[in-house]
C-alpha cells in the first residue's frame, strides 16, 4: 500500500500517481476502491468488507459478490499487466491503477463491455479478460446496487428531516 502524505517529496511509483480524491468520483467509484483496497490489505479488513457486503447485500448476494472480488483481486495479483499499486486505506487519493479498476467497474456494470474492456487490458493479462469482466460486472452490479440503496436511504431521511420541521 502507498501512502503519498507519509513522503510526499518521494514521487510515488508508477500506477500509484494520484489522479484524483475520493471525494471527486462517483460513489460507485469510492466504493469499487475502497473494497478493493480493503481486499487487498490483510484478513481483518477482509472480514470487514465481507461483513459491509452482507449488511448491505443480504448474505446471498454479499456471497456472490465477494467472490467476484476475490476472483478480480486473483487476476489483480497474478496476472498484472504492471504490478498493481494501491494507495493506503486512509489516503484520500486515488492512484492510476485504482481510477483505471473502478472505471472498469463502473462501465462493466452498465454493460458497457467494450469500454469496460478497454480498462481491463490495462490491469489484467489478456488471456483473462472475458472472465475478469464476468467478475467485474457481477461485483460492478452489487456496488451499484449498495450505492441506490445509499441514494434512497439519503433522499428519505432527508424528507423525514424536512417533514418534522
Amino acid at each position: 500500500m502507498f501512502n503519498c502524505h507519509e513522503n510526499p517529496t518521494m514521487p510515488p511509483r508508477r500506477g500509484a500517481a494520484p489522479v484524483a480524491f475520493l471525494d471527486e468520483i462517483s460513489d460507485e467509484e469510492s466504493y469499487a476502491i475502497s473494497f478493493l483496497r480493503h481486499w487487498s490489505s490483510d484478513e481483518k479488513s477482509k472480514t470487514k468488507v465481507i461483513a459491509e457486503l452482507v449488511k448491505r447485500l443480504g448474505k446471498h448476494r454479499a456471497h456472490d459478490a465477494e467472490q467476484c472480488l476475490e476472483t478480480l483481486h486473483f487476476f489483480l495479483t497474478t496476472h498484472p499487466i504492471t504490478p498493481i499499486m494501491y494507495h493506503d486505506l486512509t489516503c484520500d487519493c486515488v492512484g492510476a491503477h485504482e481510477a483505471c479498476f473502478a472505471n472498469f467497474i463502473t462501465l462493466a456494470a452498465n454493460a458497457k463491455k467494450k469500454d469496460a474492456l478497454i480498462f481491463a487490458s490495462l490491469l489484467v493479462n489478456p488471456r483473462f479478460l472475458e472472465v475478469f469482466h464476468q467478475s467485474g460486472e457481477k461485483f460492478g452490479l452489487a456496488i451499484k446496487l449498495i450505492s441506490q440503496s445509499e441514494k434512497v436511504s439519503k433522499t428519505h431521511h432527508t424528507s423525514e428531516t424536512a417533514g418534522a420541521r
